[in-house]
């Protein structure tokens, strides 16, 4: 695992990238995709990630970041299988939608030392069936030194074209879910266990970061 302690989300994206720029392998995926992928995991904690957000070379700036993030907060139609607003929000178990968002705040707010404010977005009985099985799989939300703590764990994620966005939208998620909790926001630890980018597919991306 190689870690990082970073000040913004921009410098958190920034520093991924090189990583796999100067350290990675050429993998095919199982869609026949070229891409670079790091040998190992990435993990990195933000601790002012609500300020700088998005980094100049990204290609996706304010206006498509703020849709993205709106896509996590609320219901939308994508097309998708699933998105993530609906695993969280609204996460299938037994016939009825379960709100994971806001059992945490419960918890959070019951027991401010609680270990459970946890959030899944995997779905194994509908996800074996699908070609696509989400990205982000884990969400913990701790409070110390009276702040709101994040980690987000990914399964696998786009570092070039999907990693801003996404932290740009779980930043916005931690706060939320720190606001209705009544407390500032603290540090956002984002965890890639196989961080990648599509090198030939992306490539006009690519050479904004070279």
């Amino acid at each position: 695992m190689t870690v990082a302690n970073v000040r913004s989300i921009s410098e958190a994206h920034a520093w991924m990238i090189n990583e796999i720029i100067w350290t990675h392998q050429v993998i095919q995926t199982e869609d026949g995709e070229t891409t670079w992928e790091y040998p190992d995991s990435l993990t990195v904690t933000i601790h002012h990630p609500l300020e700088e957000m998005i980094h100049p070379s990204s290609s996706f700036q304010e206006k498509r970041c703020e849709e993205y993030a709106k896509q996590i907060l609320e219901p939308s139609l994508n097309g998708f299988e699933y998105t993530y607003h609906d695993r969280l929000f609204q996460y299938p178990v037994n016939g009825v939608q379960v709100n994971q968002i806001f059992h945490s705040i419960r918890k959070l707010k019951q027991n401010p030392n609680t270990r459970r404010a946890i959030a899944i977005t995997i779905e194994p009985q509908a996800d074996n069936k699908n070609q696509h099985i989400p990205c982000l799989q884990f969400i913990q939300y701790v409070i110390r030194d009276g702040k709101l703590n994040q980690t987000c764990l990914f399964r696998s994620e786009d570092i070039l074209s999907a990693a801003g966005p996404n932290m740009f939208g779980l930043a916005k998620l931690m706060e939320y879910v720190a606001k209705q909790v009544g407390i500032p926001v603290g540090t956002y630890t984002h965890i890639v266990t196989v961080p990648h980018l599509y090198s030939v597919r992306d490539k006009a991306d690519l050479q904004r970061w070279l």
